[in-house]
């Protein structure tokens, strides 16, 4: 969503419905998501229950991160590595991975749901021991 231009209260409300909105998007996609792996699959509730939590930590994470003004966030600098991770974590791309891979073989859809908890995972455990560290200092 654009943020509008204004008065600071406005612009601080257009950013929280646009996290709003960016949550509700991940919700319709986790509920999907489910339906299709619970359709396709014979999964165990523990590992749908974790990708439904693991899901939109990016979001989450980025939300965190906005609020500390990115100081010293290793993810706000360019580079080859950075970019790559950046685009793992892009909603954009993933939904647009999803779609594609439920649209080719939506058997398999399991496979890049996990791949994406897993990362998601990987990336909780690298900011709480980024956290961590910076807080140590």
């Amino acid at each position: 969503m654009v943020r509008s231009p204004g008065p600071p209260v406005r612009q601080a409300c257009s950013v929280r419905v646009d996290v709003l909105v960016d949550f509700f998007v991940h919700v319709v996609v986790i509920c999907a998501l489910a339906t299709v792996l619970t359709q396709r699959a014979d999964l165990p509730v523990a590992l749908l229950v974790a990708c439904a939590v693991l899901w939109p930590l990016n979001l989450f994470i980025g939300a965190l991160a906005k609020q500390d003004g990115h100081a010293e966030h290793s993810f706000t600098k360019r580079g080859g590595t950075i970019a790559v991770i950046k685009m793992a974590r892009d909603t954009g791309f993933i939904l647009f991975v999803m779609g594609s891979w439920l649209l080719v073989h939506p058997q398999t859809i399991v496979f890049p749901v996990v791949a994406v908890c897993a990362f998601n995972a990987c990336f909780l455990l690298a900011s709480i021991g980024r956290e961590a560290y910076l807080s140590m200092r």
